[in-house]
């Protein structure tokens, strides 16, 4: 039976995440990292595709992605062909690096967009405090905070507008959720992790904690 074709109308907002095959690392040096950068801005500059939010970890990816003219499947098949046959050619290996196609969720309103772009930037409580969060250079949580320039192909302005700019992103990320803002979102929040949870592509052991971590 055939996969489902994507969803890539214009305009939409997409959470994309991949990971490495058999749970392998994707990102072995900085460079990769950068490199992974540069693609972005390839597909930035080729398909139109915004990045809002990201954070890249060892062995996966997050990105918050808008869509104004559509190009999603394009612009990931380029970030992830290319990659792939970029870091095989370094290490001098061949076969897939990444576990198969990537994940990409619909964001479809303000709280859930919020919930995303949270759970993005707390990715690294995995080995960082809650106060640390913005020393992880490979977010965009340190450009929200005006600690590095915004990239070309990086938006943060339609974020910052909605939760209150570098100081909201801080309270954001870096504690509970509480208030309007937890009555808003809790129920996106919630949907959200459920979804992450069961969906497949993903697997038990990337799920692991993810309600901890949005709901926290």
């Amino acid at each position: 039976m055939g996969r489902p074709p994507r969803p890539d109308a214009a305009g939409r907002w997409f959470h994309v995440v991949n990971r490495g095959v058999a749970r392998a690392d994707v990102f072995h040096q900085d460079r990769d990292r950068v490199e992974f950068g540069r693609l972005l801005a390839q597909a930035h500059d080729r398909f139109g595709i915004e990045v809002h939010a990201y954070c890249l970890m060892s062995n996966h990816y997050h990105l918050l992605v808008a869509c104004p003219d559509g190009g999603l499947s394009d612009a990931m098949h380029l970030v992830g062909g290319v990659y792939a046959r970029h870091l095989n050619e370094r290490l001098g290996r061949d076969g897939p690096v990444f576990r198969g196609r990537y994940f990409a969720r619909p964001v479809d309103s303000a709280g859930y967009l919020v919930s995303v772009v949270r759970y993005i930037h707390r990715n690294p409580l995995a080995f960082l405090p809650a106060d640390r969060l913005e020393s992880y250079r490979w977010s965009s949580l340190r450009t929200y905070l005006g600690f590095r320039r915004v990239p070309a192909w990086v938006r943060t302005d339609v974020v910052a507008e909605l939760i209150g700019g570098a100081a909201g992103m801080r309270s954001l990320v870096g504690g509970p959720v509480d208030g309007a803002r937890r009555s808003a979102v809790r129920a996106d929040e919630v949907a959200w992790a459920v979804d992450l949870m069961v969906d497949q592509h993903l697997g038990d052991a990337s799920s692991q904690g993810v309600v901890r971590t949005v709901l926290s």
